[in-house]
């Protein structure tokens, strides 16, 4: 079955940020301020959004 994201531009864009500066890695070397900072948003909108796009994810890989 093919799978297609229907994650946004944004989505795409704040979760490659977070993946290539270390928010996924443990400790974390990148915060969610960093990227907030980094792009002009609120801490809150930018965790919305990555949560978004990890849903989409996750739900395409489970499907």
């Amino acid at each position: 079955m093919v799978h297609t994201l229907k994650i946004t531009a944004l989505e795409r864009k704040l979760i490659k940020e977070a993946l290539q500066n270390g928010y996924y890695e443990w400790p974390r070397t990148y915060s969610l301020q960093n990227i907030a900072d980094e792009y002009g948003l609120s801490k809150p909108t930018v965790l919305f959004h990555i949560r978004n796009a990890e849903k989409k994810i996750i739900e395409s890989i489970l499907d």
